[in-house]
């Protein structure tokens, strides 16, 4: 098996490298396993035209082979390559070209496989239709914009349909290549490599990573909302207080909120209350009942069902983590 890695301008040179450096280990285990190195995957770099690329941070990748038929192998992996939000839409039509080249290769049989915004790429090549998809929570407002047929699913970190992979994040390539470890090397051994190299089998939910501090620029109103749930705090807060606090009426916010693709203003709330707690278990020594109390928990009971809901493990977990 052959994993090429099209590297496309505005690319990050650490994931076109990482995605060679999980693969190098998955063989080392694979060989360690059955004293086999012919059973090896293949890695190589190419560019549409084989000429050297321009990643981002001005690193210049050389070395890349022209991507046709003769060295495209079975996988090709798409690391993302856009990063502007407000300008996915104009950034997407200079991609029309390895949009073309994705969907030919995927109408061969073969598998593609995108991380991150390079997500995209594979709906401008049609390959998001009606089909389970995925991509950073922050790029998701965008995608169910402009790509409304793709199903998405929020919360996952990893999705795989009739032989299209997307990971959510920039660097989730590690996880996503775990199916392509279990092809080429069985079950037993991709599980195996993803201890050895501690890589996620079962990722995370994506609301453990959600912040209006990162999306502050692109998505002001969930910004807001975070502001105002963290300053009512220890207080519960409630829709309808946020939406005072907002100079609107609930019924308005909501419909703001739903139409930006950031779910439910309860969800937004819930979301920060639980970061808030994430926080204090990290950096203090307050019991997990002080924790609860301080981001307006009563119950302890349902504190932990809401922490587990939204960050996918339980308080405790976290506490043991530090």
């Amino acid at each position: 098996m052959r994993v090429s890695i099209l590297a496309l301008d505005g690319c990050r040179a650490g994931t076109v490298y990482g995605v060679r450096d999980v693969i190098n280990v998955a063989n080392t285990v694979a060989e360690a396993q059955s004293g086999n190195s012919g059973t090896a995957i293949e890695t190589n770099i190419v560019s549409l035209d084989g000429h050297r690329v321009l990643a981002a941070g001005g690193v210049w990748l050389d070395g890349a082979e022209a991507a046709i038929d003769a060295t495209l192998g079975p996988v090709l992996f798409i690391p993302g390559c856009l990063d502007r939000p407000e300008s996915f839409e104009d950034d997407l039509l200079k991609h029309g070209r390895a949009a073309r080249l994705i969907a030919q290769h995927h109408a061969r049989g073969q598998t593609v496989l995108a991380s991150c915004s390079a997500v995209f790429i594979l709906g401008l090549a049609g390959l998001l239709d009606y089909r389970p998809t995925t991509t950073s929570w922050w790029a998701q407002p965008s995608l169910t914009r402009l790509f409304p047929k793709a199903q998405l699913k929020p919360d996952a970190s990893l999705t795989e349909s009739d032989r299209v992979i997307c990971a959510a994040g920039p660097f989730s390539y590690a996880s996503a290549l775990l199916p392509i470890f279990v092809r080429a090397h069985g079950e037993q051994v991709a599980s195996l490599v993803g201890k050895y190299a501690m890589i996620e089998e079962f990722p995370r939910p994506q609301a453990a990573y959600r912040s209006a501090y990162v999306q502050k620029r692109f998505y002001p109103l969930p910004y807001r909302i975070e502001e105002i749930v963290r300053r009512l705090l220890p207080d519960k807060p409630c829709a309808e207080r946020v939406a005072s606090e907002l100079g609107m009426t609930t019924r308005t916010l909501q419909r703001r909120i739903r139409q930006s693709g950031h779910g439910t203003v309860k969800g937004l709330i819930d979301q920060t209350r639980i970061q808030v707690a994430s926080e204090l278990i990290a950096a203090s020594t307050m019991s997990l009942g002080d924790v609860a109390g301080a981001v307006g928990y009563s119950e302890d009971s349902a504190f932990r069902r809401a922490f587990k809901r939204v960050r996918g493990v339980p308080p405790s977990q976290l506490r043991r983590a530090r």
